[in-house]
């Protein structure tokens, strides 16, 4: 099925929002895909073949031009984890009032869908434990609680009729579009700036703990496999967005410290943190069997993502000095 547009990403000048948007407009270059940001950023300078739309969802009236004529929604803005903590009102407001004045004005304009993306941190399971879509949900952290709250703003709207999905993404991981997007102090983009910069790479953490991670490009895929299925397709609209790939963050270091050591000529060593007694290093078993079910499989292209993301920072280094 063809994608049929405009296209509005919410967040699209960010991490996931550009990847996502770069991801849609190579597999249809014709769509029109509307990118919606609260202040636009000149390094953007990849956004440029895109409409980047001023404006903030929780200011509704700044909504309207965004929204003229969309036929979908891709709702990634949201305040990181890092900021969720420091200020959990200013989260819970973002995430509950903000959904709830932009899923108002989808519904007015008429969009057709909306696919908003949570995170896995709504369930804090424990170490372990299988995660699938039935897995009660007991959100400590503000930026699990503040998605939480998103979710049943969107299916409130799933309720009045409006089709809804919601992604639970577990850890995405990829080379942003600009140097710009601040997200550095993800553990990823964190390595690969160090093995870009120095000779080793330095945990925070004994590294034992795993994550389920999945490339920022399988998320693109998985987003435009989703948008091109037929009307009435995603049931009851709510999928684990995982890659079905249990890491150890000491596992991704020393992957990234290989291709960097091939990419550069030179070795990398990595250097373990101390331990913390919340560190297990139990395989995180994060379900996808209901998206797979859907025909979508990831590829797991992390050498790429690695050799991408220290390119971006090489040059960075380099205009630096």
């Amino acid at each position: 099925m063809s994608l049929e547009g405009p296209i509005l990403i919410t967040g699209g000048l960010g991490y996931v929002g550009g990847r996502l948007a770069s991801h849609l407009r190579s597999a249809h270059p014709e769509l029109e895909i509307r990118l919606l940001s609260r202040s636009p950023r000149p390094e953007a300078t990849w956004a440029k073949g895109f409409s980047v739309v001023k404006g903030d969802f929780l200011d509704s009236a700044s909504l309207g031009s965004a929204l003229e004529g969309v036929k979908g929604v891709v709702h990634l803005a949201a305040p990181n984890e890092i900021a969720s903590a420091q200020d959990p009102g200013m989260a819970l407001e973002v995430m509950g009032k903000g959904t709830l004045g932009l899923l108002e004005e989808c519904y007015r304009a008429g969009v057709a869908r909306v696919i908003y993306m949570s995170t896995f941190h709504v369930y804090n399971a424990s170490a372990g434990t299988l995660i699938t879509e039935e897995t009660l949900l007991r959100p400590v952290h503000p930026y699990g609680i503040s998605h939480y709250l998103a979710e049943m703003v969107v299916n409130m709207f799933r309720s009045r009729g409006l089709e809804t999905l919601i992604f639970r993404l577990s850890n995405g991981y990829g080379y942003p579009m600009d140097t710009g997007v601040d997200r550095w102090t993800l553990v990823f983009n964190d390595l690969c700036r160090q093995a870009a910069k120095d000779k080793e790479l330095v945990l925070k953490s004994s590294g034992v703990a795993h994550r389920d991670f999945i490339s920022l490009e399988d998320v693109g895929r998985a987003v435009n496999h989703f948008l091109t299925m037929p009307p009435g397709s995603w049931e009851d609209g709510l999928y684990n967005l995982g890659g079905d790939c249990s890491m150890s963050i000491l596992q991704m270091a020393e992957i990234i410290a290989k291709v960097a050591g091939e990419e550069m000529g030179r070795r990398v060593l990595v250097t373990p943190g101390p331990s913390h007694p919340s560190e297990k290093a139990v395989p995180v078993k994060y379900s996808i069997n209901r998206i797979r079910a859907k025909g979508f499989h990831p590829r797991h292209n992390l050498e790429e993502e690695v050799q991408r993301t220290l390119g971006l920072c090489s040059e960075s280094v380099q205009r630096v000095t």
